[in-house]
């Protein structure tokens, strides 16, 4: 079961299982695209100041992640908790990238934390 933060309620995994192995299989092939393409171009592109701090393979899943935010009300999570077949978007994306070791690595997550399954 996975709870989600603003209603507190359980997700039945079952319901979303495909969608869970596929969000996985995607981040695999997306991150393994992003990376040949980036060992097989010279294009070096500028930094916008806030992000300079990052490597072009932590932007990536910054990008990622900033793909999966979306405000979700409590009377919109009570409605469609039991009925979507995706999991919250809260869960998707950390439970995908607490479950891949590139995004750890890239982030040093200490082993056993939220981000680092």
């Amino acid at each position: 079961m996975q709870k989600e933060s603003i209603t507190n309620r359980n997700k039945n995994g079952s319901l979303t299982l495909n969608e869970n192995i596929v969000d996985n299989c995607g981040i695999k092939l997306a991150h393994t695209a992003y990376m040949k393409y980036l060992n097989t171009t010279d294009d070096e592109q500028e930094h916008v100041p806030a992000f300079k701090k990052f490597t072009k393979e932590q932007l990536f899943f910054i990008s990622v992640g900033r793909s999966f935010c979306k405000y979700s009300n409590k009377d919109y999570l009570e409605t469609t908790i039991n009925k979507d077949v995706h999991s919250p978007s809260e869960i998707r994306i950390n439970m995908v990238l607490s479950n891949y070791r590139q995004f750890f690595d890239v982030f040093n997550c200490p082993v056993n934390s939220k981000m680092n399954l």
